[in-house]
């Protein structure tokens, strides 16, 4: 990648080298990095720097993939967490911070209405540190039903029921899924072991896709 920039850094440089800096810490702060993405996007600072084959960046998704490693799905999250519910209606940066980006970005999709003051957004962020991720999921859906509802329109949302499941591991068993989870954690940026689990199961899937279709098709 080539900086079509020389001299002192530019703001679009500023931001991109904060922007891959904080993209490669494990620690980061995902506020942080979606208010310099956003910026990054807004601006079109993406467009100062070239890609692989020497061209232009085009996209700020093929920015965001090719140089700071990162999918457009949570690139997306990151900004809107940020646009909406800090830049926007000024949540207090610390609290959502606490609750992980998995879970902000499900109150980020709130009505405006919901998100209209702070004390709002504030018991958002305590439902979010109570419930499991599917949890959160229901109430949120649940809350644009109602929304929706109000001002007269449909709304086919799913609201799910709670399971719930205990396990019992031995010792091996046990740190070889505590392993997973930490690596989970670093991922999702959230401490809900059903978000946590969820991820497992997903990535799991993912690597085994066609499988079971081979063995029905072999049967």
């Amino acid at each position: 990648m080539a900086d079509n920039h020389t001299g002192n850094p530019s703001r679009g440089q500023q931001m991109r080298e904060i922007a891959e800096k904080k993209s490669n810490e494990s620690t980061q702060s995902y506020i942080g990095l979606g208010k310099v993405l956003a910026e990054i996007a807004r601006e079109g600072h993406y467009r100062e720097v070239t890609d692989r084959r020497g061209q232009p960046f085009t996209s700020f998704e093929q920015y965001a993939e090719e140089v700071l490693g990162m999918r457009g799905r949570k690139v997306r999250y990151l900004m809107t967490i940020y646009e909406r519910l800090v830049e926007g209606a000024g949540a207090d940066e610390e609290m959502l911070e606490r609750i992980g980006w998995t879970a902000a970005s499900q109150i980020a999709r709130l009505s405006q209405e919901a998100l209209s003051s702070r004390a709002k957004i504030e018991r958002w962020i305590a439902k979010a540190e109570a419930l499991g991720h599917r949890d959160l999921e229901v109430e949120v859906n649940a809350e644009l039903n109602r929304s929706a509802a109000a001002r007269g329109q449909a709304s086919t949302l799913r609201v799910e029921a709670l399971h719930r499941e205990t396990f019992h591991l031995f010792k091996g068993q046990y740190d070889v899924v505590e392993r997973a989870l930490a690596l989970a954690r670093r991922l999702t940026g959230s401490d809900k072991k059903g978000v946590l689990l969820e991820r497992m199961a997903q990535d799991f899937l993912d690597g085994h896709a066609g499988e079971g279709a081979e063995k029905s098709g072999s049967k």
